[in-house]
């Protein structure tokens, strides 16, 4: 895949210069892990993980290390092309990232699905099920088939990720609010 998208960024490259690509998914596909298959139904790696590649004219190639989200397409693509990003969209625009000017790490990444949440800031995630009323924790980078639960063993880690969680619910729930109110 790596040949076949450098294939196609030399193209743009060289035939359409001014063009900015994205490449991503929607989601991933499980075939077994966590006894899961297909998708929609975890917030594992295996169905939550997907590439995002951006090919931007005039920026160098680099990887970014971190979480990112799809949701984070938009505010960064509008920066790119100098629009104003408007106050209600969600996201972070990765622009600082990708031209080396951000030394910080990535904002948290956030993931929901019916009654389930997670957090990933760094390399721990954190996955609540609030309908069964239980959490998480893994570390990624020594565990990126989530396979070893850490929450009885960092607990610190555990409570941090966990009062983000909840305030980004909060947050969602109000921001969700506010659209039905206003029509959207």
């Amino acid at each position: 895949i790596d040949h076949h998208v450098g294939r196609l960024l030399a193209h743009v490259r060289r035939e359409m210069p001014d063009t900015i690509v994205a490449v991503t998914a929607d989601h991933g596909e499980a075939f077994g892990e966590h006894n899961s298959h297909y998708h929609g139904n975890n917030l594992y790696e295996a169905q939550v993980r997907v590439p995002l590649v951006l090919s931007v004219p005039g920026v160098k190639g680099r990887q970014v290390l971190g979480p990112a989200q799809v949701i984070d397409l938009a505010p960064t693509i509008l920066s790119l092309l100098d629009i104003p990003v408007p106050a209600s969209m969600r996201g972070t625009d990765l622009g600082p990232w990708l031209a080396g000017e951000q030394a910080a790490t990535l904002p948290p990444a956030f993931l929901e699905l019916t009654q389930k949440s997670a957090v990933v800031q760094g390399s721990h995630k954190l996955i609540c099920d609030f309908g069964g009323d239980y959490c998480e924790l893994y570390d990624l980078r020594t565990d990126p088939e989530e396979q070893v639960n850490l929450i009885n063993r960092l607990p610190g880690v555990a409570a941090s990720m966990q009062l983000k969680l909840h305030r980004w619910r909060g947050s969602h729930l109000r921001h969700a609010a506010g659209r039905v109110e206003a029509g959207e």
